[in-house]
């Protein structure tokens, strides 16, 4: 209401200007237009996790993020003799194999290669720098950079402002920080701390507008595309972030998601991959497959409905022990603790995205760690296993330390270990007992079951159990992975994960956010039922501080602001006549007074 009303005012004043002709003609139409510049300046958004278009703003920023995360990544391992400086040639994939020339820590320091000892202590060593630094960053510099920012921007899109929630230095110190947690390795994500970085952004650039100058509801407008997947960034918004999505939102979103879209083709930020997880299943599913889809939901919910429990027993703990009062020797020590435990299996070593594409991929097209044989399926399925408890168990205790972090990737990672894990699980059964007559529609001559499939599926449940989204992750997960060839699995997976999970508690992990730390947000799909009538929370005419329609002096306006402590007050008639014309808040008085001390206005007093 308060923007509509600044928006109205604006115009009033442009009309009463006295231009003529051209003038007023070009003058009206940048003024129409400012909303979508500002929109292709700051709509663009490549993330190699769940974004992926590029732009001039964002884009960039976003683009830095990625490059940097994935050279400090492959440092803690080694680096390439001959392009040690992989940051300038995106297309260095050291860790893939595509350096002839990679050097790892031992080698580099005694000559010989695969030496456990060392290698395992420089990995070590990095991993907890990258982590200090952020963290002392984060702790001295922007606090308000630690975290998701999730619940905070879903919050201000409510209509609270959060005052430096979306300045300039949480912008830059999240900037930076993002690619050390990230390259550190701990247990937590960038896409949630990636749509704070977009709104960051957005509630910057607005100011080079008259239009949107002091409107910082425009950090809404990067949060369309903050999903690479552009189509899926939209259902995002609205039906995670958006309590007012009116027609014009959605026309300027679809606007962002087709900029972005062409953007993406040009940019080609994957390496001639459309998508960040572009797999392509060559073989149909199967109805005796929805018995493990159902599983694989009714797992993703469970350990959602787990996750966010325990999530806000560990935020609790955190504000009421002295884990409060040394957050950067906590953030340390789980530093530590990560690299050290992680480092002893494959499938926890590696970076969360890595592994992700490596878990959803057939195994005609690569054989990761493993994953792919018949001979080594025990220690596999055994290296699965304790790595999806060690995913669950470190981000439970990392989520929350004063490091920028987002929940996504690594629920879609532990999702994804028990998919691979099942699938390999139903695999094995469906081979060596092939006349069950559970198994009928299978071909006798061609493989079945496919286990990255359900990798898929269950990191789409995991996901959906911990955000309790359906629409949205379903379009967001195909536009990342694009495959559309399993619709009705995704569809069964994701409303078994959001049963079950609203089952066990309502409200997903934005909402436990908001709820723990007491956000002034007041969610429209929730019907409460207070209990009271409306005489007990109403205040009684006798008791209200009013003001008239006309005749107040300015004096008398501030001095009822000094000396009373409400948002906003009443204005009547008359102190005779009390029937309410409408409502002033202290926001807009403070600014109304502000403007008239700027330009002078002493006559008022």
């Amino acid at each position: 209401m308060r923007d509509t009303m600044r928006d109205h005012h604006m115009r009033s004043k442009i009309r009463s200007r006295r231009r003529v002709g051209w003038q007023r003609w070009l003058y009206d139409m940048f003024y129409a237009t400012q909303s979508w510049i500002l929109i292709s300046m700051i709509g663009y958004m490549p993330d190699r996790q769940l974004t992926n278009v590029s732009g001039v703003s964002v884009g960039l920023l976003a683009g830095w993020i990625d490059v940097i995360s994935a050279w400090l990544g492959d440092i803690r391992f080694g680096f390439c003799e001959m392009e040690w400086y992989g940051l300038i040639n995106r297309d260095v994939q050291f860790l893939a194999g595509s350096c002839q020339d990679w050097a790892d820590w031992s080698f580099a320091l005694f000559g010989h290669r695969g030496v456990f000892l060392v290698n395992w202590i420089f990995y070590v060593a990095f991993s907890v720098l990258f982590a200090s630094v952020c963290a002392y960053l984060v702790i001295h510099l922007a606090p308000y950079a630690a975290g998701s920012g999730t619940a905070e921007v879903k919050t201000i899109l409510g209509g609270f402002i959060i005052k430096k929630f979306l300045g300039i230095k949480t912008l830059l110190v999240k900037a930076v920080g993002l690619p050390l947690m990230v390259a550190s390795g701990l247990a937590v994500g960038k896409e949630g701390p990636m749509v704070h970085l977009a709104c960051c952004v957005a509630n910057v650039f607005p100011r080079l507008f008259s239009k949107y100058w002091r409107n910082e509801a425009a950090s809404g407008a990067g949060i369309a595309v903050a999903f690479g997947a552009p189509i899926g960034g939209v259902l995002f918004s609205l039906e995670e972030l958006s309590s007012f999505f009116p027609t014009k939102t959605m026309v300027r979103s679809f606007f962002c998601a087709l900029v972005a879209t062409v953007t993406l083709q040009l940019v080609d930020p994957y390496r001639g991959k459309r998508v960040l997880y572009q797999v392509s299943y060559s073989r149909p599913w199967h109805f005796f497959e929805i018995l493990f889809f159902l599983i694989l939901g009714i797992f993703g919910g469970l350990s959602g409905a787990l996750f966010v429990k325990a999530s806000e027993q560990m935020l609790k703990f955190r504000k009421s022990s002295r884990l409060a009062a040394a957050p950067l020797r906590e953030a340390i020590l789980i530093a530590l603790a990560t690299a050290i435990l992680c480092y002893f299996n494959d499938f926890t070593r590696v970076d969360s995205s890595d592994l992700l594409e490596a878990l959803f991929r057939e195994c005609e097209e690569a054989d990761f760690h493993g994953l792919c044989s018949t001979s080594q399926r025990g220690r596999v399925v055994a290296s699965l296993f304790i790595a999806l408890i060690m995913r669950l168990v470190l981000t439970i205790v990392t989520f929350g330390i004063k490091v920028p972090a987002g929940i996504f990737i690594p629920s879609m990672v532990w999702g994804a270990l028990f998919g691979r894990l099942l699938g390999i699980l139903v695999q094995r059964w469906q081979t060596s007992d092939p006349d069950n007559p559970m198994f009928q529609a299978c071909h006798p001559d061609s493989q079945c079951v496919t286990p990255g499939v359900y990798a898929l599926l269950g990191a789409i449940g995991a996901l959906g159990g911990v955000t309790r989204m359906t629409l949205s992750l379903t379009v967001v997960m195909f536009e990342l992975t694009g495959t559309l060839n399993y619709i009705v699995p995704c569809m069964i997976t994701l409303m078994t994960a959001k049963v079950i999970g609203d089952l066990c508690g309502k409200g997903g992990m934005a909402e436990m956010q908001i709820r723990t730390n007491q956000y002034p947000f007041l969610d429209p799909r929730v019907d409460e039922v207070v209990g009271l009538p409306a005489s007990k929370v109403m205040t009684p005419v006798a008791e209200l501080v009013c003001f008239v329609s006309a005749g107040m002096r300015l004096a008398d306006v501030e001095s009822a602001l000094e000396q009373m402590n409400f948002k906003g007050f009443p204005v009547v008639n008359n102190f005779d006549d009390s029937f309410m014309l409408g409502y002033i808040s202290r926001e807009d008085l403070e600014y109304a007074i502000g403007k008239a001390m700027l330009f002078k206005f002493t006559s008022f007093y």
